[in-house]
C-alpha cells in the first residue's frame, strides 16, 4: 500500500508510459521509411547508409552516454520528458531497421508497381499496399520497442537519474534507485514487481494484435 499512497507510482507509470509510446511510435515510423527506401529506391550512397545502420549495432549505448549528455544540456533538453524521448528514439533503432528492411525486400515489387500504373503515388503505396501488407512484422517492431523503452534503465539513469523533483522518473529507475542507491530492497522490489505486471500486458497486447492481423 505504501508504493502506492507515498512514492508517486502513478506519476512514475505516466512518465514510463509516455516516454515509452511516443518514443516507440516516432522511432517505428522513421525506420519504417528508411527501411523502404533503402529496400525499394536505388540512389547514390545507399550502401553507407545501411552500412551506418549496422555499425550502431556494435556501439554501446551506455559508451555514448557523455555525448548524449552534452548535446541535451546545449538543445536545453536536460532532465526534461522530451529529452529522455528524444534519447530513447533514437536508441535501438537498427535491429528494427533490419527487421523491417529485410521483410520489404520480401514484398513482390509487382504489387506496388501495379498499383503505380493505377496513378498511386509513392506515398500511397507506402501507406495502402505495403504497410498493410508487413503489418504483422510491424507490430512486432513496435512491441519489440515498447518492451526495450519500458524496461530501460541504465543509460536514462546515468543521464538524468531522474530529474529534478523525479520529473523524469520513470518505473525503471525508481526500481534501481531503491535498490542500490537507499538500499530500500522491498521497495525496489515492489516497482520490479509492477514493471513485470506490465511486461505481462504488452506482451498479451502483442498475442493479441498478432491474432487479429492474422484473421
Amino acid at each position: 500500500i505504501t508504493i502506492f499512497t507515498k512514492l508517486n507510482i502513478g506519476r512514475y507509470f505516466a512518465n514510463s508510459l509516455i516516454v515509452t509510446v511516443i518514443s516507440t511510435v516516432f522511432s517505428v515510423f522513421v525506420v519504417s521509411l528508411a527501411a523502404y527506401v533503402s529496400a525499394r529506391i536505388e540512389f547514390r550512397g545507399k550502401n553507407l547508409v545501411t552500412l551506418m545502420f549496422a555499425s550502431t549495432l556494435f556501439i554501446p549505448s551506455i559508451s555514448i552516454s557523455f555525448p548524449i549528455y552534452r548535446l541535451l544540456s546545449d538543445l536545453g533538453l536536460k532532465d526534461t520528458l522530451t529529452g529522455v524521448i528524444f534519447v530513447y528514439a533514437s536508441l535501438g533503432i537498427a535491429v528494427t531497421f533490419f527487421i523491417l528492411r529485410s521483410y520489404f525486400l520480401s514484398i513482390p515489387k509487382e504489387m506496388e508497381e501495379a498499383a503505380m500504373m493505377d496513378g498511386a503515388t509513392d506515398w500511397k503505396v507506402y501507406t495502402r499496399i505495403t504497410l498493410p501488407v508487413i503489418r504483422p512484422t510491424l507490430i512486432t517492431a513496435l512491441v519489440m520497442q515498447s518492451i526495450e523503452y519500458f524496461n530501460m534503465v541504465t543509460l536514462i539513469f546515468v543521464l538524468t537519474a531522474g530529474g529534478p523533483f523525479n520529473a523524469t522518473q520513470t518505473l525503471s529507475v525508481a526500481a534501481y534507485q531503491n535498490g542500490f542507491s537507499y538500499w530500500h530492497m522491498d521497495i525496489a522490489a515492489a516497482f520490479s514487481v509492477i514493471i513485470f505486471l506490465c511486461n505481462i500486458a504488452f506482451s498479451a497486447v502483442y498475442v493479441r494484435l498478432l491474432k487479429a492481423a492474422d484473421d
